[in-house]
């Protein structure tokens, strides 16, 4: 479309099945199959809306988009930069700044059009009822979507434009070293806080049963230290009982 190649990401064949099963559990009945395609197509024109939102902007600084990929929360759209001339950080920073903002913008203006025309339309709606959006309610679904599309993509998580904002204040306002500095910072406590998570799943989740020694290897009273030194080498173990008969005796360590 107008020369950039559209494409769907693999999660909005998930898209269908959530909307089926949110559906389902907020009305306790069967769902309506129709109505929740309708829902997953209006999420996906919502998402569209954003996307070239973000085109025409760049567009208009001479990037040529080439591509977009959407998903379910946002969109990744890819520019033929190699077209464009260099210009001054100043100016490349308000232009990836205003690229950014657009997409969101759009959403919440298509959200603001769509409430004033439904609710002149319609004043029985009832547009800020929760759940924003679902099947049986497509009208104010289309608020919905574009108000959560709206402010979801806000939130300072990349690749979300609100992420994208956040790398470009801090490009603009803190120097090099220190960005490295930062990111390594950041690297850091990420890796340790998800080291904590596992370990602490592990803790939780993991059965003494799933890791204790079941197959002890025992000496007798008569074996020797070569017999001892033999089975050292072919267990794991690190503490041998010495047993006579059904009593321990005693015990050999490594």
């Amino acid at each position: 479309m107008f020369g950039v190649d559209i494409r769907i990401h693999l999660t909005f064949l998930i898209l269908p099945v959530f909307v089926y099963l949110t559906d389902y559990a907020t009305r306790q009945q069967k769902a309506n199959g129709g109505r929740d395609l309708a829902l997953v197509g209006i999420i996906l024109a919502c998402v569209a809306a954003h996307e070239f939102g973000h085109m025409l902007a760049a567009r208009r600084y001479g990037l040529i988009p080439k591509a977009v990929i959407l998903l379910p929360l946002t969109g990744v759209a890819l520019y033929d930069e190699a077209r464009v001339e260099k210009q001054p950080a100043a100016l490349m920073w308000k232009r990836e700044v205003r690229i950014a903002l657009i997409g969101p913008l759009v959403n919440l203006a298509l959200a603001g059009l769509a409430a004033a025309v439904i609710a002149s339309a319609n004043h029985s709606i009832e547009l800020w009822k929760w759940p924003l959006f679902y099947g049986e309610n497509l009208p104010r679904s289309i608020v919905g979507v574009n108000l959560c599309l709206g402010i979801l993509n806000f939130i300072p998580a990349y690749p979300l434009d609100g992420g994208r904002l956040v790398r470009l204040y801090f490009t603009r306002t803190i120097t090099d070293p220190w960005l490295t500095m930062v990111g390594v910072i950041v690297f850091s406590a990420a890796q340790l806080e998800e080291r904590a998570l596992v370990f602490q799943s592990v803790l939780e989740n993991v059965r003494l049963e799933d890791v204790m020694l079941t197959d002890f290897a025992t000496l007798s009273p008569a074996d020797t230290l070569e017999d001892a030194l033999e089975k050292a080498v072919h267990s794991l173990q690190d503490d041998f009982p010495v047993v006579r008969g059904s009593d321990m005796v005693g015990v050999i360590s490594r």
